[in-house]
């Protein structure tokens, strides 16, 4: 199978605002920057991953995820989190990709290890009972006709909150309608459900810290310098 992961990153210098009062434009940037480096090098380790595409309006991203062997969608500008996704699986669509996993560019504990359990619960693969309490299955109506994938099966795994949506896996040629910004988890669960797919929640460390706060900043630090 084809599995493309898509990673929408807009400009490192608009990023993480929240973090203003602690860092410079310049270090928000060098943040991203760093961030993205670490996760395509950790994509870089998955074999099932046939393709990286990262999606962004910034040129100085492009450059970086071409280092590092990622095929770049040159976004007109700055569209929205929703858009570019949207974007990004139709270019995984266009070239074959038979599975897609979203991921954002603020995750700073992901692992392979993490990556792989959300693929395999896409893939609805059997899951290893240490695994198992990392995952849980609701079933929608799989007798809609709504969606064309050949894949059912919708892996999902929220921020530590259970809010926000930090992983998503799904056939990119799924009609679905993308729902990122408040609330998005238990909105993407809602159209998963509705659009008759199985839906399988991924509970893991990794993908579930994303760095956005002054808290989370305060916890990347502490886990830098006992590194």
């Amino acid at each position: 199978m084809d599995i493309w992961v898509l990673i929408p990153v807009k400009s490192p210098f608009k990023s993480k605002n929240r973090l203003a009062h602690l860092l410079t434009a310049e270090q928000r940037a060098q943040l991203i920057r760093g961030l993205l480096k670490q996760e395509l090098a950790v994509l870089n380790q998955i074999p099932a991953i046939t393709q990286v595409l990262v999606i962004s309006s910034d040129p100085t991203v492009w450059a970086l995820a071409r280092q590092y062997g990622a095929q770049v969608e040159e976004e007109p500008g700055s569209q929205g989190l929703n858009k570019a996704v949207r974007r990004g699986m139709v270019v995984a669509a266009a070239n074959g990709a038979s599975g897609a996993l979203l991921l954002p560019v603020d995750l700073p504990f992901i692992t392979a290890s993490d990556v792989t359990l959300l693929l395999n619960a896409g893939l609805d693969m059997p899951i290893m009972n240490a695994q198992a309490d990392k995952l849980l299955t609701s079933a929608g109506d799989n007798g809609s006709q709504c969606s064309k994938s050949n894949i059912s099966v919708m892996a999902i795994c929220g921020d530590e909150e259970g809010e926000g949506t930090n992983a998503l896996f799904l056939d990119p040629k799924t009609i679905f309608t993308f729902h990122y910004g408040p609330g998005s988890f238990q909105r993407h669960v809602k159209e998963a459900n509705r659009r008759g797919l199985t839906v399988r929640i991924v509970r893991a460390p990794g993908l579930q810290f994303d760095l956005d706060n002054e808290k989370d900043w305060l916890i990347y630090q502490a886990s830098t310098v006992n590194c």
